[in-house]
């Protein structure tokens, strides 16, 4: 299963979250949702002003195998460019999903095995254009919650 299409949404359980400046975050453990959404909105801050750089240095190093900070960096800023900062972000989902080995015949990039957190926004930018914004967690080795990649929809 590729992460990207491993999202379903959840009920749309929304709550306004103020746009702080937020610094890059390492590991964390989560006991509660409410942690997911707080890292997430913090993480989509920094990505969003240009801060990719850091989130990738505290990022899982799942996601590191399959990104480089580079080009991580490059895509971050290329989905923002056109869209502006985010005026509003307002959490839609938090979903949990574990995901066993892939197949040894399965074909295509298969997300690592593991326990993963998406967390949902609905987001309003700077040029009135919408769009949900999704930060994905996986638990680390470590028993870290780490970032492991955005998507912007």
């Amino acid at each position: 299963m590729h992460i990207p299409h491993a999202f379903r949404f959840g009920l749309a359980a929304a709550a306004a979250l103020a746009l702080a400046p937020a610094q890059a975050q390492p590991g964390f453990q989560a006991a509660d949702p409410n942690t997911f959404v707080n890292a997430a909105q913090a993480a989509l801050n920094d990505v969003s002003q240009g801060k990719a750089a850091d989130i990738w240095k505290e990022a899982s190093a799942q996601m590191k195998k399959l990104d480089k900070q580079s080009t991580f960096v490059k895509n971050s800023a290329e989905r923002y460019k056109e869209l502006g900062p985010a005026q509003q972000r307002v959490w839609v989902a938090v979903n949990r999903l574990i995901l066993p080995e892939p197949a040894k015949d399965a074909k295509g990039p298969q997300a690592p095995a593991g326990q993963y957190v998406n967390v949902t926004f609905l987001s309003q930018f700077a040029n009135n254009r919408s769009g949900f914004e999704r930060v994905t967690y996986f638990l680390d080795t470590d028993n870290q919650w780490r970032v492991m990649g955005f998507a912007l929809r």
